[in-house]
């Protein structure tokens, strides 16, 4: 009987101990959960409820199974044994003695069988808990490594995230939440107003609606940019997310927001727009940017509102940037929009849209002459001398205008309208404000006109070459001729080279020309020479792009190779304000251009910015006198004592001197008394075509 108490006890321990078990799979269960790091207070309860629910089932179910298959056999087997001691001690024989022991050796057997199942469902059940606890403990290192990622990554992405429990009302700010708003973290509690009274003032109004919004479940998820003041009065832009938590009743639990710092974004942003609508130089309006003005300007005119806008255009500012260079023409374009902007109202608005030229938005216009007063102004303060870099510069300007709506009702018509005035006040001859008529139209579309029908003739080489001679002072002897384009018209006659050689200038056209004019006089002197005629030097100009260009002497080489005609005969005319350049390059090619023999002369030398100490820089042959000095000889004392000392200054550099625009014998005596050494002009012939000018070679001298 020993051995069945032995049983019981032992059972009993076996109980105890599965309790135990439990009690510390929960304890370790609920020690785990409330470790991991990545679940809100709210989950955590929930998977812990879960958790131990499980383990009180597996709990249950343990004893359950122990009670009917070993605890209610061993009671019964209890109960035989002590009906077989009775029997016993009574001396008397048990009623179906047999029976009663089969039944006891059933009853042990049965025991048996339930003592080995049970620990065998109990190291099972221990086995599941431990795997369950193993998981849990992977699960937590798992969650604890994504959790670091997450964080790696919001730092990495400047990315805050903050939960707003609305049950308890309670909120939690990661680190980077606590920097965007500029506090130490964990330094605050964080709540909903200790986040709004740092949001900008003039955004309030718009994350105070959207927090309502959300809290009452109006809206799901929501996406926007504002602005938090820090405590340094300084602005942080940030971008931010916020999407809602709904339970099962659909209440809105919580709001979890995702935000970003895009200040950087912003500035980038803004830098992006003013360089799209600035200009980089002057700081001053782009195209664009003026466009979008006038538009904005036009939406907002009442019925009899006006305004006007005017183009300004630089006269000849190329000649600045060929004469002092590039850097000085950049200076001075950025004092006169500083002084242009100086004239102009709050109200008005200023763009730079190409090198030289400038547009106004002048608005309002109460008065008609207000236009023409801030166009004097204008003009005053352009043509007052400017000093850069120790250098004085002297400008004109052309300026046209076009008044709202009388001469456009859009921003794209008012520019246009405004460029054709001012295109006018160019032709002619500029430093002129021209108003815009609607005549003026017809004008510009004949001058498009001209430049395809221009381009069309540069293509098809329908332009002709005449030829001045130029002779010698002393002997009136053809030693030389200069090479001029002309344009044949139609139906007969040729249209003026003052028409066609600036447009061909302005359309970047006049390179072209100028190489077309090249081959032509080349192509001619090979007949010449064919023909047995005494061949002359012929001078061509050239464009600054030309002698710029570090293949021009090849080039130049391998024309004179493809003609046949001796570097001697050619001569490139240049003006001086592309010496004045200082260009390396200009140099390089002037030195290989006259050590191919082809010699190079300064073509009217003595206007613009002249300076004879580039003599000495860039290597020439020839000072061809500008036609102003010649006009005047022996009428003007003043300027006629320049004429001899350029002519002395010349021969003592071993340069020669070529006179042209000579029109009188009184001009021809006073050259030949001061030693020039060749003259050009109709007083010895006008330019004609090849073929009658072969014939004036063959005569060699021509008489007055």
């Amino acid at each position: 009987m020993s051995v069945i108490q032995k049983t019981s006890t032992a059972i009993g321990k076996l109980h105890r101990l599965i309790g135990i078990t439990f009690i510390l799979l929960s304890i370790a269960a609920i020690f785990t959960i409330f470790n991991a790091g990545q679940l809100n207070h709210q989950e955590k309860w929930l998977v812990t409820t879960l958790v131990v629910g499980c383990l009180a089932i597996s709990y249950l179910f343990t004893i359950y199974q122990i009670r009917r298959k070993v605890i209610f056999p061993l009671g019964n087997l209890r109960r035989l044994t002590d009906e077989l001691i009775s029997f016993h001690l009574k001396d008397e024989n048990p009623p179906h003695h047999p029976d009663a022991l089969v039944h006891l050796h059933n009853a042990f057997l049965q025991l048996s069988n339930a003592l080995e199942s049970s620990r065998s469902q109990v190291e099972q059940q221990t086995q599941l808990l431990k795997k369950s606890l193993d998981q849990w403990r992977s699960a937590e290192k798992t969650l604890n490594k994504l959790g670091g990622r997450l964080q790696l990554a919001t730092q990495a992405t400047a990315m805050g995230i903050w939960d707003w429990y609305l049950e308890e009302n309670t909120h939690e700010w990661d680190t980077q939440t606590f920097q965007f708003i500029g506090i130490p973290d964990g330094s605050i509690t964080p709540s909903l107003r200790e986040w709004l009274r740092r949001v900008h003032p003039a955004d309030l109004p718009k994350l105070q609606n959207l927090m309502e919004q959300l809290s009452f479940g109006h809206l799901r998820q929501y996406k926007t940019d504002y602005r938090i003041l820090l405590p340094d009065n300084s602005i942080r832009q940030l971008a931010l997310f916020a999407k809602t938590t709904l339970d099962e009743m659909k209440n809105v639990v919580r709001i979890t927001t995702v935000q970003m710092d895009i200040t950087e974004q912003k500035l980038s942003e803004k830098r992006i727009i003013y360089l799209a609508t600035h200009d980089q130089l002057t700081g001053l309006y782009s195209r664009s940017g003026l466009k979008e003005m006038i538009s904005k300007t036009i939406q907002s005119a009442l019925h009899d509102d006006q305004f006007a806008i005017l183009h300004v255009d630089l006269d000849r500012f190329k000649n600045v940037n060929d004469a002092l260079g590039h850097v000085i023409g950049d200076e001075l374009i950025q004092q006169i929009s500083v002084k242009l902007s100086r004239l102009l109202r709050k109200t008005d608005a200023i763009a730079r849209f190409a090198g030289d030229e400038f547009v106004i938005l002048f608005t309002p216009i109460n008065r008609g002459e207000e236009i023409e007063h801030l166009c004097r102004r204008l003009m005053e303060v352009i043509t007052f001398p400017h000093t850069v870099q120790e250098s004085e510069v002297s400008l004109t300007a052309s300026i046209g205008y076009a008044v709202y709506p009388a001469d456009g009702a859009d921003a794209e018509t008012l520019i246009r309208h405004a460029d054709i005035s001012m295109q006018i006040a160019k032709t002619n001859g500029g430093n002129l404000v021209q108003p815009f008529t609607h005549s003026m139209v017809k004008d510009v579309e004949n001058q498009l006109d001209l430049e395809q029908k221009l381009r069309r003739a540069i293509e098809l080489e329908r332009l002709e070459v005449f030829f001045q001679p130029k002779v010698d002072t002393l002997t009136r002897i053809i030693n030389g001729a200069e090479a001029l384009v002309r344009w044949p018209k139609a139906e007969g006659g040729y249209i003026s080279p003052a028409n066609f050689i600036p447009l061909a200038e302005e359309r970047g056209l006049i390179q072209s020309l100028n190489l077309l004019v090249l081959h032509k006089t080349l192509r001619h002197m090979q007949q010449w020479q064919a023909e047995k005629h005494t061949l002359v030097p012929v001078s061509v100009n050239l464009s600054a792009d030309h002698f710029s260009d570090p293949r021009t002497p090849n080039s130049i080489e391998a024309i004179l190779k493809q003609f046949g005609i001796a570097p001697k005969f050619l001569q490139l005319e240049i003006t001086e304000g592309m010496l004045l350049r200082q260009s390396d390059q200009i140099e390089r090619n002037l030195k290989q251009i006259r050590e191919l023999g082809v010699e190079v002369s300064i073509d009217d030398f003595g206007t613009g910015y002249s300076s004879l100490s580039y003599l000495h820089q860039f290597k020439v042959d020839n000072l061809k006198l500008d036609r102003s000095f010649i006009a005047m000889s022996g009428y003007e004392q003043g300027e006629v004592s320049l004429v001899p000392a350029i002519i002395n200054i010349a021969h003592s550099l071993n340069l020669s001197v070529t006179a042209e625009g000579v029109e009188t014998i009184q001009q021809y005596d006073f050259l030949k008394l001061n030693g020039c050494d060749q003259i050009q002009g109709f007083l010895f012939a006008k330019p004609m075509p090849a073929e009658e000018f072969a014939g004036m070679l063959e005569k060699g001298m021509i008489n007055l």
